[in-house]
C-alpha cells in the first residue's frame, strides 16, 4: 500500500476532509489530494505532523505494509460454476440484442420519410448515416460478446474471494486451491454496478465480478454503490464528462453528413447538386475533432477507440462526397 493510500485511510478514520487536514498541516487541499493520488510525497516535516495528527509512528506511514495488515470490513466467498456463467451470459446477450433491436427499429422509422424524398443524394446520405450508426452499434455488441465469452469461461469452476475495505475491495480468484488472479477494485473506478438475476455484477475495466445477493449482508458496502456513492468524486465527474463529450462529438459528426446534404440541397435547389458537393469539406473539422479527442482519451487511459473509428469513417464519407464536384 502506498503512502498516499495510507494517508487517505487514516484521514477518513479521523473523520477529516482534505481541507481540514490541509489546514492542520498548513498546506492546500490540492497538496493533500496530490499525496493521496501518489502524484507527490509529503516532506519530512509534514510526516512528523502527520504522525502527531494520526497518532501513529512514521514507520507505519512510509513502510509498505501488505494488504492483509488491514482488517477488511467484510469478507465473502462465492463459487462460480459454468451453469452460473451460462445463465449470466443469456441475460447479458438478451440485453445487447434488445439494444441493437431498438436501434434498428428507430433507424427504420426515421428512414421511412426519406424514402419519399425527391433528392436522391439526400436520401442516399441519410442511408449511409444510418448504416454507420448501426455498424457502430453492432461493433460494440460484438466486442462485448467476445469479451464475455473469453473472460467468463476461463473463470468457470473458480471461487471468488472478496475482501471489502472502505475505498476498494480485493478479489482473489481461486482455482484448484491456488490463487490464479488478484485484482484491486477501486470504487471510484468502477464502470457500473447492476443486478443480474441472483447476482450483483460489478463491471471493472470491462470485466464482471459477481457477488451473490443472498450471501451479502444487508448493510454491506456493496449496496451503497447501487447507485454508486462515488458519483460526486472528481474521478467520476471526469469520466462522465469524457463520455458526454464523446457522445456529443459522435452525434455532431454523424449530423455533419446530414447537414452537408441539407445545405447542398438548399443551395443547388435540387438541380445542380453535384456542383456544390464541395460544401462537405467544410464539415470535416467535426470528425477530425472526434479523432483527436479519441486519441486524447486513450492517452488519459479511457476508451477512445470507437470515437476514432467513427471519426475516420465520417471524415472519409465527407471527403468522398466533397470530391463528387471534381470527379464528375
Amino acid at each position: 500500500m502506498s503512502i498516499g493510500e495510507k494517508i487517505k485511510i487514516c484521514r477518513k478514520q479521523c473523520n477529516m476532509s482534505q481541507e481540514e487536514l490541509g489546514q492542520q498541516l498548513m498546506v492546500s487541499r490540492q497538496t493533500i489530494s496530490l499525496w493521496e493520488t501518489g502524484q507527490a510525497l509529503p516532506t519530512i516535516d509534514n510526516l512528523i505532523r502527520l504522525k502527531e495528527i494520526f497518532k501513529m509512528p512514521i514507520d507505519s506511514i512510509i513502510c509498505d505494509e501488505p494488504e492483509d495488515a488491514l482488517k477488511p470490513r467484510e469478507s465473502y466467498s462465492f463459487p462460480i460454476t459454468p451453469f452460473d456463467l451460462e445463465n449470466i451470459q443469456k441475460v447479458l446477450f438478451k440485453r445487447q440484442n434488445s439494444h441493437v433491436g431498438h436501434f434498428l427499429l428507430a433507424s427504420v422509422l426515421l428512414f421511412i420519410p426519406v424514402m419519399f424524398a425527391d433528392n436522391v443524394g439526400f436520401a442516399t446520405g441519410i442511408l449511409f448515416a444510418f448504416i454507420l450508426m448501426f455498424s457502430a452499434a453492432l461493433l460494440r455488441s460484438s466486442k462485448e460478446r467476445k469479451m464475455t465469452a473469453s473472460e467468463y469461461y476461463k473463470r468457470s469452476d473458480s471461487i471468488f474471494n472478496y475482501r471489502v475495505y472502505s475505498d476498494y475491495m480485493i478479489c482473489d480468484v481461486v482455482r484448484d486451491g491456488e490463487t490464479v488472479q488478484t485484482t484491486k477494485l477501486y470504487y471510484h473506478k468502477i464502470d457500473k454496478i447492476y443486478y443480474i438475476g441472483e447476482y450483483v455484477a460489478v463491471s471493472y475495466r470491462n470485466i464482471l465480478y459477481l457477488l451473490k445477493k443472498s450471501e451479502i449482508s444487508e448493510n454491506s458496502k456493496i449496496y451503497t454503490l447501487l447507485p454508486r456513492d462515488t458519483s460526486l468524486s472528481p474521478e467520476a465527474f471526469a469520466a462522465r464528462r469524457y463520455t458526454s463529450i464523446s457522445i456529443y462529438l459522435i452525434l455532431l459528426s454523424i449530423a455533419s453528413i446530414l447537414g452537408g446534404l441539407w445545405i447542398t440541397a438548399i443551395i443547388s435547389d435540387g438541380k445542380a447538386f453535384i456542383d456544390y458537393t464541395w460544401i462537405f469539406y467544410l464539415f470535416t473539422p467535426i470528425p477530425l475533432s472526434l479523432i483527436g479527442y479519441g486519441i486524447y482519451l486513450i492517452k488519459k487511459k479511457h476508451a477512445g477507440i470507437l470515437s476514432i473509428i467513427i471519426g475516420v469513417i465520417v471524415c472519409l464519407m465527407l471527403v468522398l462526397y466533397g470530391s463528387f464536384c471534381f470527379l464528375i
